[in-house]
């Protein structure tokens, strides 16, 4: 057993007694049983150590083409990146932590197009904190604060022990896997949703994730490595679809500064999608 495991339980230990409590579940949990508010604090200390970062993020998908994430950063709700695929090459994306500006350099043109979307116009997942560290750009303890938590017990996911938590995400339930092995970072995440194939088909998304540590200071700090998601159909397990998640060169809690610097000129027009017409960039209250 590890030291971070062995301290963990230890801790576990004295703040309950090591009992089970009634409802707990299976007698025999490879966990000892945790509150929500110590859960939750577990959550918090490790999200308070990342601040930035900024690296490489690869897609592959069997059903279509992904794309590569490149020049992605990351600064506090702010994030930056370009990404190629199909007929959307070659384009920027940057978040204020509202809307996305998308830039789209035209090469039949010496102006740049540029669109202003809500959140999540773009793409679900090209932020590696949410695969498992956050639930649409939120963190994951203020998700589960937010929407309800209850802890349904405990089993061992691969070779790590994890709590088994249940929430809501837009009202249906959610279930995360959080180890604290890996400074309670949730390995797995599952959730039902509909397939449509023309006909609706009730399915089940998993979420796997892997993640790698990272020393910040004198604490030793999980990241994402890489990611799964599989669709399965409810009604017999057949496997629907499957994406996968890669991050590589990635640095923590470094200088972001550079993916934020874009050279736009302020009569350029955007289409602004809250106003359904084009607005010089200048006349727009948005800063990158």
């Amino acid at each position: 057993m590890n030291k971070q495991r062995c301290l963990c339980i230890v801790f576990s230990l004295i703040i309950f007694g090591g009992g089970v409590p009634d409802g707990w579940g299976q007698a025999e949990s490879p966990l000892p049983p945790i509150d929500a508010q110590s859960l939750t604090t577990g959550l918090e200390a490790t999200e308070s150590l990342i601040v930035s970062g900024k690296g490489k993020v690869y897609f592959t998908y069997e059903r279509k083409d992904f794309p590569t994430i490149e020049d992605f950063g990351f600064d506090g709700q702010k994030t930056a990146f370009n990404f190629h695929v199909g007929i959307l090459k070659d384009r920027r994306v940057l978040f204020d932590g509202e809307n996305e500006l998308m830039i789209h350099n035209d090469p039949n043109s010496e102006i740049p197009k540029l669109y202003l979307h809500p959140r999540k116009t773009t793409l679900l997942h090209e932020d590696p904190r949410n695969w498992g560290l956050q639930v649409y750009d939120i963190p994951l303890s203020q998700h589960l604060q937010k929407n309800g938590m209850k802890i349904l017990g405990s089993e061992v996911l691969g070779e790590l022990p994890c709590y088994i938590v249940e929430s809501k995400c837009n009202g249906e339930p959610i279930t995360f896997w959080i180890t604290p092995e890996r400074g309670f970072r949730c390995v797995q995440i599952q959730y039902d949703s509909m397939w449509y194939n023309p006909a609706p088909w009730p399915t089940v998304k998993t979420e796997r994730i892997e993640y790698k540590a990272y020393q910040i200071g004198n604490q030793e700090v999980w990241f994402p490595a890489a990611g799964s998601m599989k669709t399965h159909r409810k009604s017999d397990g057949q496997f629907l679809s499957g994406l996968n998640m890669e991050v590589k060169d990635f640095q923590l809690n470094v200088d972001v500064s550079d993916i934020f610097q874009v050279q736009i000129e302020p009569e350029t027009k955007v289409w602004v999608k809250k106003m359904e017409e084009f607005v010089p960039l200048k006349e727009i209250d948005w800063k990158p």
